[in-house]
């Protein structure tokens, strides 16, 4: 569920729940990165896990989080603060990749991280480094 308090004005508050996912070292396995846009949350999953990555994200942005069917075609979308005459959204798409966790590049301390992945672990950086 979607931290008390945090709203969804923009895709930035989308967004930061994720980064405190990633902070609280909460990141699933089948989750290689996540990007937020102003057009969408782009998802990079592992293959086949779609369903789960469905269900994580109905569980992280539960009540704002739909599925939406327009001609046979099942959107994903998370909604928006906004006026019930005047709903806005932002579109989930999910991409299957093959490509491993990377080591974040240093981020200076006034931006925000174009891509987030989950959090480096110990193995990780021995892979790295041997």
């Amino acid at each position: 569920m979607i931290p008390l308090d945090i709203r969804l004005y923009t895709w930035v508050d989308v967004e930061v729940v994720l980064l405190r996912i990633q902070e609280q070292n909460n990141w699933p396995q089948w989750l290689v990165w996540a990007r937020a846009y102003w057009d969408g949350l782009t998802i990079g999953i592992r293959a086949e896990t779609e369903e789960q990555a469905k269900d994580w994200l109905r569980e992280i942005y539960e009540p704002r989080f739909r599925i939406s069917s327009k001609e046979e075609i099942a959107e994903f979308l998370i909604i928006l603060e906004s006026l019930p005459e005047n709903e806005r959204i932002l579109p989930i798409y999910f991409e299957e990749t093959e490509e491993e966790s990377r080591l974040p590049r240093l981020t200076p301390s006034l931006s925000r991280p174009s891509v987030i992945w989950p959090p480096v672990k110990m193995s990780n950086l021995q892979k790295v480094y041997h």
